[in-house]
């Protein structure tokens, strides 16, 4: 690898180790809900506006039948080329033209803001001025959402990120009774950079070598992670396969598995949960204080399985397993899981060849939503944090 490309990789990796590491650029504050996702080496990160209240009356006017009015709800940063609906962010990271070049791979920031308009609410894209500013200012466009209603009350305006395959996801807004989403992708895959491998040369490092680069490269190689940070700083995380496509045979086996059985996954490690606090699942609790590999207060390995005209989610505390190295007498127990075929709810045609994308995302101040998709199927199973 040449020192361009040396360069190039260790600022993406940098880049990446601190949004794992649930650090934003100084403008997001702290305390404030954080949602990320690393997809083939490209982040997104939104960072959820905290004090937006439903039962403030400056923003009643916004969910009146004729919206209108205004207000931030969040943040969002990019290192990469992406579209929100019909918006374009981020910055193209190309291979600099100079070695000693390479200032154009760094984090883009937008403030996010809900609009009344007379075609209803729209989502505005502008550039960020941070918390204080009360109207957007040089918007770079405004787009259209789709909107559902919801059972379970939000009084806390809460806004997250959502993979939904390899390439992007879903801008998730829950407020009150409502939710509105819009699609978020990746304009094009990031490359990887490979040395070109002289034999009997190897790779010269200084004393200083970070060696969390490298291992952090070789997991995402062939892993995604989402990762969502709650206001007091806990972490939830979900590593899933990267590039698990519909095409592939592993997807083809989900029609054929038994009653009782587990799906089991020949070209990946299983879907792994990282947990800073815990976390219940309707009875179950998921406890910290079982460890894997990585370095985190609690992990465990999530298995999708088959029931009686059903689905479950098992919990299971072998966390670095293969996908096709299931053992049952390491289970922590399962849960019911939701589950939805997109087509048949009239979504796009893009839904049914979704690759398989797992994320938690929070639906409220403490509580959540585990939510695994794939090709046209999602399940999704409701939380709660643990205090």
């Amino acid at each position: 690898m040449n020192i361009r490309s040396q360069q190039r990789l260790a600022v993406i990796l940098s880049l990446i180790l601190v949004t794992l590491s649930g650090q934003v650029a100084a403008q997001s504050p702290s305390d404030q809900l954080q949602s990320s996702a690393t997809l083939g080496l490209r982040t997104v990160t939104v960072v959820s506006a905290s004090e937006v209240q439903i039962d403030d009356p400056t923003h009643r006017t916004l969910l009146s039948e004729t919206p209108s009015g205004v207000v931030r709800i969040g943040q969002l940063e990019t290192d990469a080329l992406a579209h929100i609906g019909h918006v374009e962010i981020g910055t193209e990271q190309t291979e600099p033209l100079d070695e000693d070049i390479v200032e154009n791979l760094g984090t883009s920031r937008y403030d996010l803001w809900l609009r009344g308009t007379d075609d209803g609410l729209r989502l505005q894209v502008a550039d960020s001025q941070g918390d204080m500013a009360t109207d957007p200012a040089n918007v770079l466009g405004s787009i259209p959402l789709t909107h559902r209603s919801v059972t379970r009350q939000t009084p806390t305006l809460v806004t997250g990120f959502v993979p939904t395959g390899a390439d992007g996801g879903d801008l998730l807004v829950r407020w009150g009774s409502h939710e509105w989403a819009v699609d978020v992708q990746f304009a094009e895959p990031r490359e990887t950079f490979r040395s070109q491998r002289v034999s009997g040369l190897g790779d010269q490092r200084t004393y200083d070598f970070d060696s969390r680069e490298i291992q952090l490269s070789n997991r995402l190689s062939q892993r995604n992670i989402a990762t969502v940070t709650l206001s007091d700083g806990p972490r939830l995380s979900v590593v899933f396969p990267r590039d698990l496509k519909v095409d592939h045979r592993d997807f083809a086996h989900l029609v054929s598995v038994e009653t009782g059985s587990i799906v089991r996954v020949t070209a990946s490690a299983v879907t792994r949960l990282d947990i800073d606090v815990p976390i219940q699942f309707g009875d179950l609790v998921i406890n910290t204080g079982n460890v894997g590999l990585r370095d985190s207060p609690g992990a465990y390995g999530i298995w999708l399985k088959r029931g009686e005209g059903s689905w479950r989610l098992v919990f299971n505390n072998e966390p670095d397993a293969w996908g096709t190295q299931y053992n049952p007498e390491l289970d922590l127990g399962e849960v019911d899981l939701h589950y939805a075929q997109s087509l048949l709810a009239g979504d796009s045609m893009s839904d049914a060849v979704r690759d398989m994308a797992a994320s938690v995302v929070m639906t409220g101040t403490d509580e959540g939503r585990f939510v695994l998709v794939w090709g046209p199927h999602e399940w999704t199973a409701d939380f709660t944090v643990v205090r």
